[in-house]
């Protein structure tokens, strides 16, 4: 299935995923074996909030309570972080 095929499909038909996606990219070589097969990668497109997780303070962010009305939060790595303060 090439990418124009895989894009026609709509969102309806496609599998429903979990928390964890397994991924192979398989060749199939032709009977005269004088092209070899290539691939240029993979883009994926999903929901942010489908994979929510925990972070891990002092390795994913820090944070500071400045004064009594104000949380300072640092990220400490590329992430999307969603933050909750009660």
């Amino acid at each position: 299935m090439d990418k124009t095929q895989f894009e026609a499909v709509s969102d309806a038909n496609h599998i429903t995923m979990g928390s964890t996606l397994d991924l192979a990219i398989t060749y199939n070589l032709t009977s005269s074996g004088l092209t070899s097969p290539t691939s240029d990668g993979v883009s994926l497109n999903y929901a942010g909030s489908s994979g929510d997780q925990g972070a891990v303070i002092g390795t994913d962010y820090n944070w500071v309570l400045a004064n009594t009305t104000t949380v300072e939060v640092t990220a400490l790595a590329p992430a999307n972080l969603k933050v909750r303060i009660v």
